[in-house]
């Protein structure tokens, strides 16, 4: 080899060394650059998620152990209010109806709209107050039912001209393992109501609302599937954006469970919502629920609140889901 040769063979490896020093330095700038932003989106992601929970039961429920009620922790605070981020408010609801549904307050053009939501019953001491105490002050509310619940007490909300809605028939966190699972407690739960009601409801609440992570721990991402499967099959389901507080425990004080719907009923200026959908529950232990009705209606209607049950017209009320 030729000493031309030898120094061009030379400055070819000093040129190749130099390329893949640049090369190596670029990927690694990259690779830390993007693992960096994974790091900070997962710490957001856990973050909004502890935050964003709607689990009501213990970690250590079993795969078979019924949860007592839908709680939402971040979603109630002090002020039971759920974030503009968190839930999407969108237009209405198809004509496909939901039910039952009929309208409370006949007042004209209501600027704002309380829709009062009861989940986990009937039962055959709360829900009848509920009823009576509705009637007195002539609003509707919407009802999800539970299938082992006293679903006796079905005719007398419907033929009170409230909404009716599916909740669970079993009322257990396994019915997240997969979207079969999941429907076939819907069913059985929507051939007892037919069989009491002679109607096919169409509209729906997930256990936990479609917000809740108890899920992820017996399927990841089934409540990203059956958001879209339900209303793929005609389900119209519906989340709240303020809760009572009354899931965190039997008995709850009465006074506790008006503050937190007056509370999360306003604006930080105190000004009211255009449309707020409320958490509550009748099932027999929620007699406190039933006391607290008369002053959280009469402290709503002072805030400008009309009252409606869930239809056709309503506005959709979804969490953000986070499995």
């Amino acid at each position: 080899m030729s000493k031309r040769q030898k120094k061009h063979l030379y400055r070819s490896i000093i040129i190749c060394s130099f390329l893949a020093v640049v090369i190596v330095a670029v990927t690694a700038g990259i690779l830390f650059t993007v693992n960096s932003n994974n790091k900070d989106s997962a710490a957001n992601h856990s973050s909004y998620e502890s935050a964003a929970s709607t689990d009501a039961v213990p970690s250590s429920a079993s795969d078979n152990s019924t949860y007592s009620s839908d709680s939402v922790s971040s979603f109630v605070g002090s002020s039971a209010s759920v974030s503009s981020s968190v839930i999407s408010t969108v237009s209405s609801l198809p004509s496909n109806q939901v039910g039952t549904a009929s309208n409370g307050d006949t007042s004209t053009e209501a600027k704002h709209v309380c829709y009062l939501t009861f989940d986990d019953g009937p039962s055959k001491t709360v829900t009848p107050r509920i009823l009576e105490t509705l009637d007195k002050y002539n609003v509707k509310a919407t009802f999800f039912v539970v299938g082992t619940s006293y679903l006796d007490n079905l005719q007398q909300i419907k033929d009170a001209g409230h909404s009716i809605g599916l909740h669970s028939d079993t009322h257990k966190w396994s019915i997240y393992k997969n979207a079969d699972a999941y429907f076939d407690d819907l069913q059985t739960l929507s051939d007892k109501v037919y069989e009491r009601i002679g109607i096919r409801v169409k509209m729906i609440r997930f256990p936990g609302g479609s917000s809740n992570t108890k899920s992820k721990e017996y399927s990841a991402g089934i409540m990203t599937k059956l958001t879209k499967m339900v209303t793929d099959k005609g389900y119209i389901y519906v989340d709240w954006n303020v809760s009572s507080g009354d899931a965190s425990g039997n008995n709850v004080p009465k006074d506790t469970i008006v503050n937190n719907v007056l509370k999360g009923a306003v604006k930080k200026n105190g000004e009211p919502y255009k449309n707020i959908c409320v958490l509550m529950h009748d099932l027999g232990t929620k007699s406190t629920t039933a006391d607290a009705l008369p002053e959280i209606i009469e402290g709503l209607r002072a805030l400008g609140y009309t009252f409606e049950g869930l239809n056709e017209n309503s506005p959709i009320f979804h969490h953000k889901v986070n499995n």
